[in-house]
């Protein structure tokens, strides 16, 4: 089970009457579940603390994290560099100890040295980049509000947003579409609004 497998049934599972505003403020949780690989993960590592005094630290910082990536959050850059490079293998096995330990001292010394601590917020380190336009932001690997990044370089981890379109039917069905920016043009994203006319038939494939 993925995280956003976790955090669908927790918010969208849990409510069968959810308003509007509600079902935005589910579409972009920014929260890991606590039966994710990635709490499941912390509570591995501070069950078996490993005796090096630099990372104790961080050890303190993951007892007090609240499991949330919003850009103010002062632990989620320490977890997201930390468990960055182990991708999918958190869902698939179980990792060494000695790889637990190894990735988190690369991530403190990381924070250390281009943040001087290794609480800052999130949207600090968090970036969304085109041309002139430099966005701190919130947001992780595996959140309902997905957002994936390459390795940091000079300090910043460069954003992907997942982006994908979703449909609030309310009579006529309204289409609210976020187009990420292109590479190769360089064009920034657009959000696109259209309302259509309600489908009233499904197939194998699904709703038309």
């Amino acid at each position: 089970m993925t995280n956003r497998a976790y955090r669908a049934l927790e918010r969208f599972g849990s409510d069968a009457s959810m308003t509007e505003a509600e079902f935005y403020a589910y579409k972009y949780d920014m929260a890991y579940s606590t039966q994710s690989a990635v709490a499941r993960t912390i509570a591995c590592i501070l069950a078996t603390p490993p005796d090096d005094p630099e990372v104790q630290e961080a050890l303190d910082r993951l007892a007090t994290w609240d499991l949330h990536a919003t850009p103010d959050n002062r632990g989620a850059a320490l977890v997201v560099l930390w468990l960055q490079p182990f991708g999918e293998r958190l869902l698939e096995e179980e990792i060494p100890d000695e790889e637990l330990y190894a990735h988190l001292l690369d991530a403190v010394r990381f924070l250390r040295a281009h943040y001087g601590r290794l609480d800052p917020r999130w949207e600090e380190v968090n970036h969304l980049k085109r041309g002139d336009l430099d966005i701190g932001l919130g947001g992780a690997p595996d959140v309902l509000h997905a957002v994936y990044r390459h390795l940091p370089t000079m300090g910043i981890c460069m954003a992907v947003p997942e982006i994908r379109t979703f449909r609030l039917p309310r009579g006529k069905q309204m289409a609210r579409s976020i187009r990420r920016a292109s590479i190769s043009t360089g064009q920034l994203p657009r959000v696109r609004i259209r309302r259509t006319t309600p489908t009233r038939h499904c197939s194998s494939r699904g709703t038309r």
